[in-house]
Formats: C-alpha cells, sequence, structure tokens
C-alpha cells in the first residue's frame, strides 16, 4: 500500500520550513518526493477503483509546490512543464 495522504501533505507542510541554500536543494527533493508519493496514492485509488475518492486540491497543490520549487532552483522549463500539467 502507498504511503497515505497525511504522509503527503507532511511532506509539503515541510518544505515550507526549509530555508533555500545554494547547491542542490533539499526542498526540490522534498517537492520531487511528494509529487512521487501523490503519484502512488493516485495510482493505487485507481487499481482499487475509488477514484472517485481523489483528491484533486492534493494534486494541484503538490504540482504548484513543485513548480515553484523549480523556479526558485532557476529551471524554468522543468517549472513551465509542471505548471502545464496543472492546466
Amino acid at each position: 500500500m502507498p504511503l497515505s495522504l497525511i504522509t503527503i501533505i507532511y511532506l509539503n507542510i515541510a518544505l515550507t520550513t526549509l530555508t533555500f541554500k545554494p547547491g542542490p536543494s533539499p526542498v526540490l527533493d522534498k517537492a520531487k518526493e511528494a509529487g512521487r508519493r501523490e503519484r502512488a496514492v493516485v495510482k493505487y485509488r485507481e487499481q482499487r477503483g475509488v477514484v472517485e475518492s481523489m483528491n484533486i486540491d492534493l494534486t494541484f497543490t503538490v504540482l504548484f509546490n513543485l513548480a515553484q520549487q523549480y523556479m526558485t532552483n532557476e529551471m524554468p522549463n522543468e517549472a513551465l512543464n509542471t505548471y502545464k500539467i496543472i492546466v
């Protein structure tokens, strides 16, 4: 079973407490991890046939945060691609 929604939400909240430092960003890594976990939850729900309980707000939050972290880390192409997924 994939990690719970609580874990994904916790990761998103934890991202706001990390500070930006030059070099590889732990915030970007956490944003990517939150995205992977959110996709795992979506896939799990699809396999179990409980698509109606999907949380579109959570998906939006995870993707928006990831796009913001790409912008913070001067990765505009990745940010744009992530924003396109949202739209």
